[in-house]
């Protein structure tokens, strides 16, 4: 072994491979051979996983996630057809699916650094016909592609700096034609004969007109050096063809050092690209005439259309896509047709297995380059954009499918690692083509079709807002013809609108009654009537009534949660008995989402991870209770006796109305002191006690009265800090943003009062632009889809005598007279 490694040019676990992969060995032998394997292995994972269900999909359908297998059949004709990688039997591990999709997979094969070692043979360094899997698979073709009319290069002289890279690699390799093997008795002759058999693959192997060596950056700058000075460049166009035509020979290329040599493998951690070698190259091919630059995109195009899923078997099978995603010219557009749709059908070929080690190399530029992460997420969000603009059935046109499939390794990376902000994987053109009652249909009843809804990262969140209307318009759809039945033939009324009647000086049991009594209503649309009082709900009256009852429900004196001074935010009292009024606080929030009202609620945001059922974390605590978050990390990194100095035991004492209450973390723990070896799982069990076991009551109450109205599969399509945003809209106040859009009624925007009142507000401090803001629209805060959706309206009025300002909330209307001068209108507002 260590004299083919050697003298072969291959690492020991190539020849380990090699030999372990043949039944004829005897048992000693065999023993031998696996010992070796252990002996120089170095350590590694046992499995690879990755969560890919970043939001799940309905329960309806769960058959609507891609089968994983695919027969080869199939794979082999997407070398033709690129839409036929798309189809139903490809594997989509990025599919958001109903639960968590753990891809576990056993670790990867060592690498190769020959180049033919890249060939996805079954146990062997090299794809003899003697040794080719059962399965029909035949080893990819080398021989160099006719190249484009615009690369001037014939397929002669390809073949000829092949076959001159091959000799000279012949030439330095002097093999002898039997080995001395220093071993046991019993496996000399065994080892000499399977010696000699490498040694003949190897030669034959390097002659052949097919074989592509690897690329180098010694040969790149000889080649470089020698087009320079004779100005004749087709020698190195012919060589990039070639390189970047072969599957074996690019993935082998661009390699760090110990991958070349064999002591490091490919894995989740380490792609083994040299990425600082690459990038260099990228830059000087770039900066060299175009024939040469034609003829690796020629390459790279002839590349992925010979790729199939039979070929990405290993880790090392899948560099290839990690060297043509480095390339610039990925991110022009001219290039997205031609290179990156197809990268993007082939990318999505990848088994669960190669899905998790992908995530994991594309981790590193979340990681470390953040803006080549960002910049290949907006190159994928172009071709969408203009497949789109090309073709406007997104249903069909496989562009936009493989490439939104795509973006999924990256919303599986951002959702863990929070490097861009969510709302970059929003595309605009899929949001206004999106047919809101077509992709919802598909998602629910097609196990097969293509649709959005299974990849929610892409959709805005009005889009996700109208999905859960429309699911909601469409379950009441009964309730409403029943409706219309009774009033018709039966001469029952029933009332098309949710109407709660209520009084100001008993608002929270008002609407408790109403809405217990009208529990099957709540999906129509609010209406609100204050007892004796004038007026006609357009939209004011329900913003009052939701403002009015969350501050009384919120009220401290009322005692259903609790309020932190330190983060000003409220959290629920695990002491609170009436679990009706929780259930009250969630189904007012439904109601507010499904009426488009924006609520003055301070969660911490571990409230709305908990809706959605997103497992919370430790760090979650610090918004609920900073102090005990921060004692937490101080016991952490204590140095001392813990138990001597911290006196605590597994138990949590809390004194509630002058009556103390204790609460065993674990069974018996009054009785188990907390020291230095269990301090750990004292932080872990107190913190499920603060954020779930000590409130599971009032938390299940409260997510019941939230699901009677926005329950359903919709829920799924929102991340916590949507549904955050679309229930409390956002805090940044743009006041530029708003002046923009503002609509003048018996004004211009030049008027001398109009400029007077925009002087006045880019004045005020943030408190009274929001106070503005509040008094004008009935909210502080800025709806989800931005400040361009306030509308705001400013109405000319007569000055009059004494005349202040004045609003109408339902509309977003400022009613402002025509006060003389600024002075004036500085006091009157």
């Amino acid at each position: 072994i260590s004299a083919l490694v050697t003298e072969c040019k291959v690492s020991r676990l190539q020849v380990v491979d090699f030999l372990a992969a043949r039944s004829d060995l005897p048992e000693v032998t065999g023993r031998f051979v696996r010992e070796s394997a252990l002996s120089s292995s170095a350590p590694t994972p046992k499995s690879l996983s990755v969560d890919l269900s970043t939001s799940p999909a309905p329960p309806s359908s769960s058959s609507s996630s891609s089968s994983s297998s695919s027969s080869s059949s199939s794979a082999s004709s997407s070398i033709n057809d690129p839409a036929s990688a798309l189809s139903t039997s490809s594997p989509t591990p990025l599919m958001e699916t109903t639960t968590t999709t753990t891809a576990t997979a056993a670790a990867a094969a060592e690498p190769s650094p020959h180049p033919l070692a890249a060939f996805p043979c079954t146990g062997t360094l090299l794809p003899t016909s003697e040794t080719m899997p059962s399965s029909g698979y035949k080893p990819l073709s080398n021989s160099l592609p006719s190249p484009s009319s615009s690369t001037q290069i014939s397929a002669s002289s390809a073949s000829a700096s092949s076959a001159a890279s091959s000799s000279s690699l012949e030439s330095t390799s002097s093999l002898p034609s039997t080995w001395v093997i220093s071993s046991s008795s019993e496996v000399d002759s065994t080892l000499t004969a399977l010696a000699k058999e490498l040694t003949n693959s190897l030669l034959v192997a390097h002659a052949s007109p097919t074989y592509v060596p690897v690329l180098t950056t010694l040969e790149l700058m000889q080649l470089y050096e020698k087009a320079s000075k004779t100005s004749d460049w087709s020698s190195l166009a012919a060589r990039l063809l070639a390189v970047f035509s072969s599957f074996p020979a690019l993935n082998g290329s661009f390699l760090k050092k110990d991958f070349v040599l064999g002591i490091q493998r490919a894995s989740k951690h380490d792609s083994g690209l040299d990425c600082e070698s690459l990038r260099s190259f990228y830059t000087s091919v770039l900066d060299m005439p175009a024939s040469v630059i034609n003829a690796m995109v020629t390459g790279m195009c002839e590349l992925l259309s010979s790729v199939t899923q039979m070929h990405l078997l290993e880790p090392e099978h899948i560099r290839f896509a990690l060297i043509l995603l480095e390339c610039p010219l990925i991110q022009n557009p001219t290039y997205h047709s031609v290179l990156l749709a197809p990268l993007a059908s082939r990318i999505i070929l990848l088994s669960p297995k190669l899905s998790a080690v992908f995530v994991g190399w594309l981790t590193r530029y979340c990681d470390h380059e953040v803006s080549l992460f960002t910049g290949m997420i907006g190159s994928f969000q172009a071709l969408i954009t203009a497949s789109l603009v090309a073709r406007h059935d997104a249903y069909h046109y496989w562009p936009v499918i493989a490439a939104t499939k795509a973006l999924g390794y990256f919303n599986v990376i951002n959702s863990t690692h929070k490097t861009v902000d969510f709302q970059l994987f929003y595309n605009p053109a899929v949001n206004q083509a999106l047919d809101i009652g077509r992709d919802y249909q598909y998602w629910i009843t097609s196990g097969s079709a293509f649709c959005f809804c299974q990849y929610p990262f892409i959709l805005s969140i009005a889009n996700k807002n109208n999905l859960m209307k429309y699911e909601s318009r469409t379950q009441m759809n009964k309730e409403f013809q029943g409706a219309y039945m009774n009033t018709m033939y039966r001469g029952v009324r029933t009332a098309p609108y949710l109407e709660l009647h209520v009084h100001r000086n008993n608002l929270v049991q008002d609407t408790l009654m109403q809405v217990c009594a009208r529990a099957t209503e709540l999906k129509k649309q609010l209406r609100i009537t204050f007892v004796g009082e004038e007026g006609i709900d357009a939209g004011g009256l329900q913003k009052e009534f939701f403002q009015l009852l969350v501050r009384e429900l919120f009220n401290v004196n009322f005692g259903m949660f609790k309020y932190n001074s330190e983060t000003n935010l409220f959290w629920f009292n695990p002491f609170a008995e009436d679990c009706q009024e929780f259930e009250l606080v969630g189904i007012i929030i439904g109601l507010a989402i499904y009426n488009g009202v924006i609520l003055d609620l301070h969660f911490p945001f571990a409230a709305y991870k908990k809706l959605l059922n997103y497992p919370l974390v430790e760090k979650d605590l610090l918004e609920v209770d900073p102090s005990l978050y921060q004692g937490f990390q101080t016991l952490r990194t204590f140095d001392g006796d813990v138990e001597d100095v911290y006196c605590q035991s597994f138990e949590v004492v809390q004194e509630v109305f002058g009556t103390t209450h204790s609460v065993e973390l674990k069974p018996g723990g009054k009785d188990i002191d907390l020291t230095n070896e269990n301090r750990e799982e004292y932080i872990s069990l107190y913190t499920n006690y603060i954020l779930s076991s000590s409130i599971e009551k009032q938390f299940k109450s409260f997510q019941a009265g939230f699901l009677r109205v926005c329950g359903g599969n919709a829920l799924a399509l929102f991340k916590p800090k949507e549904l955050e945003l679309l229930i409390c809209g956002s805090e940044e106040l743009d006041l530029r943003k708003l002046e923009n859009v503002a609509e003048y009624y018996g004004y211009i925007p030049h008027s001398p009062t109009v400029r007077h009142l925009w002087e006045i507000l880019y004045a005020y401090p943030l408190e009274m632009k929001k106070k503005f803001l509040f008094f004008t629209t009935g909210s502080d805060r800025i709806p989800f889809e931005g400040i361009g959706q306030l509308a705001l309206k400013i109405t000319r009025e007569d000055p009059g005598h004494g005349n202040l300002p004045s609003s109408h909330t339902c509309f977003n209307q400022l009613v402002l007279p025509d006060y003389q001068n600024k002075a004036i209108l500085a006091d009157k507002l």
